[in-house]
């Protein structure tokens, strides 16, 4: 089995969550989505989410583009993910560069070595996150 991970908020699951969803499919046999859980959108995003963790959560289960959802890191930069999940591939949505440099970073410091990959664009111009906050 082939596990692959990816990190989001998915703070209201749009289409382009579902595409890179299915994208990250196509790298595994087992899809898992390290949630973030709300005080670490809060952080992130200056803002709370739209949705809370649970109907996040529920979103991505009903949603049969992932085998598992797990909370991530409470603490940004740490990975603690990595050891109970322990994928073959993570996979970053096109406009998480700012995660995936500071996860080559953690992958340097620490001599792990994971293979990554970073998805392309689905019609960002229409299905990206900010487009359907709540002002």
């Amino acid at each position: 089995m082939t596990t692959v991970l990816l990190f989001g908020t998915f703070d209201g699951l749009h289409e382009g969550h579902k595409m890179m969803l299915k994208a990250a499919g196509k790298y595994g046999d087992h899809v898992v989505a390290a949630l973030a859980p709300d005080e670490v959108v809060l952080r992130l995003k200056n803002r709370p989410p739209n949705l809370s963790f649970n109907e996040r959560e529920a979103a991505l289960r009903a949603s049969g583009l992932v085998d598992e959802v797990l909370g991530s890191d409470r603490k940004e930069g740490t990975y603690a993910v990595l050891e109970k999940v322990k994928p073959d591939i993570v996979v970053f949505g096109y406009d998480q560069t700012a995660l995936a440099l500071d996860f080559l970073r953690f992958l340097e410091e620490t001599g792990k070595k994971m293979p990554t990959k970073i998805l392309e664009a689905f019609a960002p111009e229409r299905y990206k996150s900010s487009l359907f906050r709540n002002p």
